[in-house]
């Protein structure tokens, strides 16, 4: 009886580990598709000046993604074929954001199926259900104003704002393992 309790224990720990690491991951690193989805966004304005930014629904990972910014930054640098990128501007806030919901139904068909293989499907109530609105959360936006550059000329190569662009992107996609 103890082994089986052990055994219990064991597997409930593991399942409590496998939740809070599900429970707290982050936005992964990807294009922002829609309003209420996280990822970046990017805009060149008339100097040249290229803005790009992360958003995300979670404000205790401001390093990441402001490190996400800069691989973007970086990114794009690359893939208009400059070599090194300096930053002009940095910045990292909170912003509250009005998320619309389209609400869940307040009951669900699930299928059930007998100990003899045949199934039937059976409505029950949807715990989770919640009405269709708004809701409003926290965000932090991380953003990172650069211009691209094909050599570092005349650049300070060891100020903390010059950055050489394939050399970033390693580094950051090793970091967060992208």
């Amino acid at each position: 009886m103890d082994t089986r309790k052990n055994h219990l224990v064991v597997y409930l720990a593991a399942l409590l580990l496998l939740a809070l690491n599900f429970g707290c991951s982050s936005t992964p690193y990807q294009t922002k598709t829609r309003d209420d989805l996280g990822g970046y966004a990017s805009r060149e304005f008339p100097d040249g000046t290229i803005q790009t930014s992360f958003e995300a629904p979670s404000v205790r990972d401001e390093q990441r993604y402001s490190d996400y910014a800069l691989l973007r930054a970086a990114e794009i640098t690359a893939n208009s074929g400059m070599k090194y990128f300096t930053v002009v501007d940095r910045s990292a806030k909170k912003i509250e954001k009005k998320i619309r919901t389209n609400g869940s139904p307040r009951t669900e068909k699930v299928t059930v199926t007998r100990p003899n293989g045949t199934s039937y499907e059976r409505t029950v109530a949807n715990p989770s259900a919640r009405p269709a609105g708004f809701i409003y959360e926290t965000w932090q936006r991380c953003t990172v104003s650069f211009l691209p550059m094909p050599s570092p000329e005349g650049l300070d190569i060891s100020a903390d704002n010059v950055f050489e662009a394939a050399s970033t992107i390693r580094r950051l996609k090793t970091k967060y393992r992208l």
